[in-house]
């Protein structure tokens, strides 16, 4: 396991929490296609790991559940890569990626496609929100 990377527990937590459904589209993953590029899932740091990260003591919530959120592809492919890329203002707006520096993951609400918006905690956990201001409609 790399500085930054999620350990097997943490995304088991995450697992159970998104349901094993991306937390943009809504799609049902399967467990035994993660990181298959096509047909498979991974999961998105809301804060990018590029800098710092666990091992280094930096940013130790970079490898903790309220980090990290379930997504169709890989961070090329579907949901992901789109986060990643092509729609990455998007992320930012809906809580799937986070500027570094600026708060932490627990306290920047995520909209989840299948709980709505909420904040998501450091165990696995989460509690519904109010929309940010001007968020409302998003999607």
């Amino acid at each position: 396991m790399t500085a930054g990377e999620f350990a097997p527990d943490v995304v088991e937590l995450i697992w159970d929490r998104d349901q094993g459904r991306c937390v943009d589209c809504g799609v049902q993953l399967r467990r035994e296609r993660r990181a298959e590029a096509f047909d498979g899932w991974s999961v998105q740091h809301r804060e990018a790991r590029g800098t710092g990260g666990g091992k280094r003591g930096r940013r130790p919530w970079l490898v903790l559940a309220s980090n990290g959120g379930l997504m169709c592809g890989t961070g090329t492919t579907g949901c992901h890569g789109d986060t990643e890329t092509k729609r990455r203002g998007r992320a930012y707006a809906l809580g799937f990626a986070i500027k570094t520096g600026i708060r932490r993951p627990s306290e920047i609400p995520m909209r989840h496609a299948v709980r709505g918006w909420v904040l998501l905690d450091d165990e696995g956990g989460w509690e519904p929100v109010e929309a940010p201001r001007g968020q409302e409609m998003a999607a």
